[in-house]
């Protein structure tokens, strides 16, 4: 089989709806970047502000712009860019958010200097920038290592409601579009396509840059500012994909925990999307499969924050630049 040549290295692609506020910092933050071995989609999803002429006042041959004639929605604007892109790694890039000067390059020469042809995702720093631009590293990749990498990134999935953020990593975007892309209706698409290219692409390596190479903002008009049912449907969803995979004994028991968590916190809401039969019925089984291992459940509670546990065996080959 031939191999898939692609037309650039990579493909950023940055849906927009009514950030003119930020647009331009965010376009000015790819547009310095040195080279064109990369290419940047804009879809701009019938804003009412001025984004638009903002965006197409840009004259740069690696800069594509579209503007839909309808609002198709966030998720659906999400794929567009995906769907389009042609560079072998996809990059989603929030119209809110930015990059460092030196993204592209930092990138470039860490894939250079592992020497390995099977990397299918990147993981990079990140800064967030709250209202009062107070800057906060997070997560923290400094300390990532072959032995306890993705223990880690997991850990983070479970603990917070933004992990791998699109802006923080890069896949394949073949593999992206051949499973389907992003899910419409989750709160948590970006977590829940990042693990179902590992189910695609198990054998996949992750090359890991512990240097910040993108910043978020965070503010109240975020287009996907979270709800809590939706993210208990997530959490689930990932959580069971988890469990597909892993085999050592003291994680399956944390992401049982996990679980319940999330089957509980859907019963105490009055949205439903499921039954609450459905729903009941779930829990107890998890539930009945904790307190049989009451004892090993505390102790891993207790000394979860002390003990090296194995990483989760979902994926485990990781490369540190």
């Amino acid at each position: 089989m031939a191999s898939v040549v692609y037309e650039k290295l990579f493909t950023i692609g940055i849906p927009n709806y009514n950030y003119e506020k930020y647009i331009k910092k965010t376009i000015d933050s790819i547009l310095c970047q040195e080279g064109d071995d990369f290419e940047v989609l804009i879809a701009d999803n019938q804003s009412s502000d001025q984004s638009w002429e903002i965006i197409s006042s840009y004259n740069d041959e690696r800069l594509k712009i579209f503007r839909h004639e309808t609002n198709i929605g966030f998720h659906a604007n999400w794929n567009f860019v995906l769907n389009n892109a042609t560079g072998k790694y996809f990059i989603l890039l929030p119209s809110d958010d930015y990059l460092t000067s030196d993204f592209i390059d930092t990138i470039r020469s860490a894939l250079k200097k592992s020497g390995n042809e099977n990397i299918g995702t990147i993981l990079w720093q990140y800064g967030n920038f709250m209202q009062n631009e107070n800057l906060t590293i997070y997560p923290k990749f400094d300390k990532i290592d072959e032995e306890n990498g993705i223990r880690k990134i997991t850990q983070f999935a479970f603990g917070c409601r933004h992990y791998t953020p699109p802006w923080a990593h890069a896949q394949l975007t073949r593999s992206l579009q051949h499973i389907g892309g992003y899910k419409d209706g989750s709160r948590r698409l970006d977590t829940l396509l990042f693990y179902n290219f590992f189910e695609f692409n198990i054998e996949s390596k992750i090359l890991i840059i512990p240097k910040i190479l993108a910043f978020q903002r965070v503010h109240e008009s975020n287009e996907r500012y979270l709800k809590f049912y939706e993210i208990f449907l997530d959490n689930i969803e990932i959580a069971q994909k988890i469990l597909l995979f892993e085999i050592f004994f003291f994680n399956r028991l944390k992401l049982w925990l996990f679980l319940t968590k999330n089957y509980w916190g859907m019963i105490l809401l009055k949205k439903r999307t499921i039954s609450k039969r459905s729903a009941i019925k779930l829990s107890f089984i998890n539930i009945c499969f904790i307190l049989l291992l009451t004892p090993m459940v505390l102790l891993i509670y207790i000394s979860g924050k002390y003990l090296r546990f194995p990483p989760f065996s979902t994926i485990d080959n990781l490369i540190r630049i």
